[in-house]
């Protein structure tokens, strides 16, 4: 098999995202070139064939997992920075203290049902996984602290990730998800419910420790992270 389709599906982490947050990107953005529909049937058939084990996973762990406390000293140490400035490396440095907890890069590219799919989907991703980045030719490993940016964009279709699956409208998506200019009260609500769900569930895997987060997209919505964890 040649190398490039080796690594193909990490490079498309959509293929484990919701099916319905998959379409509802199709539809606010307009859809997608011909020149990606190859791309885009991948993602639609993955992420339908991959619907039941995210009911599966709230059905099994749902209750728990909302179980988990995120106040007081619970809340997660936010590490904050522009992109490309050294916030990967702190993050991965603060990820060895035995008492902070982190999300994964397995758990960003599978957040809806990395609980259920730890036998057979996780090898299947590290079995295609790239030895290094490729934008710096750093090490990456399934283990290692990743920015929960990614788990949000795989499970709805408010968020900065789309800046790069839909690049025309990268400024678009940062002024909606990144500064929440123009969002409904109902919309903010939902992001709301499912970025706690994201750090509620890494928690919880992470058998309840504190968690330290890296995101740049944070950056931005400090006060939004404030209301939603005041002991951060």
């Amino acid at each position: 098999m040649p190398e490039n389709a080796k690594v193909h599906m990490p490079k498309q982490p959509l293929v484990f995202g919701s099916f319905f947050s998959w379409l509802q990107m199709l539809y606010l953005n307009g859809g997608i070139d011909r020149k990606y529909l190859g791309v885009a049937a991948l993602v639609t058939a993955a992420s339908l064939l991959f619907s039941p084990l995210a009911l599966l996973e709230k059905l099994i762990y749902g209750r728990r997992i909302s179980r988990i406390k995120t106040d007081g000293d619970r809340a997660p140490v936010f590490i904050l920075g522009h992109w490309r400035s050294g916030t990967t490396h702190l993050h991965n440095l603060m990820s060895q203290d035995p008492r902070l907890g982190c999300l994964t890069m397995y758990q960003s590219l599978v957040p809806g049902f990395f609980l259920v799919g730890r036998k057979f989907i996780r090898p299947l991703i590290q079995w295609q996984l790239p030895e290094t980045r490729p934008m710096d030719n750093m090490k990456i490993d399934l283990d290692f602290p990743q920015e929960e940016e990614f788990a949000l964009g795989n499970l709805c279709a408010y968020s900065v990730s789309q800046c790069w699956h839909f690049p025309r409208r990268m400024l678009e998506h940062f002024r909606k998800w990144g500064l929440f200019q123009g969002v409904s009260e109902r919309v903010l609500a939902k992001w709301k419910k499912i970025y706690l769900e994201v750090i509620q569930k890494a928690m919880y895997a992470a058998g309840g420790r504190r968690l330290v987060v890296k995101n740049p997209s944070n950056t931005a919505r400090i006060k939004l992270m404030l209301a939603l964890f005041p002991g951060a």
